[in-house]
This record gives structure tokens, C-alpha cells and sequence, in this order.
């Protein structure tokens, strides 16, 4: 029986699955920045840390919030990579 392997296939759905875990975190420290970056701005506060501190809870705070339902699509992928281990390792 012969298996057709195509490793830039599974190497993009591991990228994507990173982009997904990573992305949305991203995106909402950014949006956070912008807004206090504003608001220090506007205040005419420049403090560093404030910003940072804030960020750091907005992630920490979407992780938990929504950790599994993000780290959901990387681990169905690496159980899928072990479970046809196999295959991969005849080619």
C-alpha cells in the first residue's frame, strides 16, 4: 500500500494553526496600544510602564479566556501528525 505524503501541506496547516494561536492576542495588544497610546497622549502621561502593564494583562487575560479554543486547532493537528507517524516515517 502506498501512501502519498505532502510535507508543505502539513508545514502550512502547522503555520496557520500558529498564526490562528498567536494572531488574536496579537491583535488585541495592538488595538490596546493604540488606544493608550492616545489617551497618554492626549493626557500628556509618559509613563512606559503603564502601557506594557496593560498589554501583558489584556493577553494573559485572552488566554485564559479563550486558551483552549485557541490551542484547540494545534493540538488536532499534532495528534494527526502522531497518529499517521507511520506513514511518514516509510518515506
Amino acid at each position: 500500500m502506498v501512501y502519498e505524503v505532502h510535507y508543505p501541506s502539513i508545514l502550512i496547516q502547522f503555520m496557520m494553526d500558529i498564526i490562528i494561536l498567536s494572531g488574536i492576542p496579537l491583535v488585541i495588544a495592538t488595538i490596546l496600544a493604540f488606544v493608550i497610546s492616545i489617551l497618554q497622549a492626549i493626557t500628556q502621561v509618559q509613563d512606559q510602564t503603564l502601557s506594557q502593564t496593560i498589554k501583558i494583562a489584556a493577553i494573559a487575560f485572552v488566554f485564559l479566556a479563550s486558551g483552549a479554543g485557541l490551542v484547540a486547532p494545534l493540538m488536532s493537528s499534532t495528534q494527526q501528525m502522531f497518529d499517521n507517524f507511520h506513514i511518514y516515517a516509510r518515506q
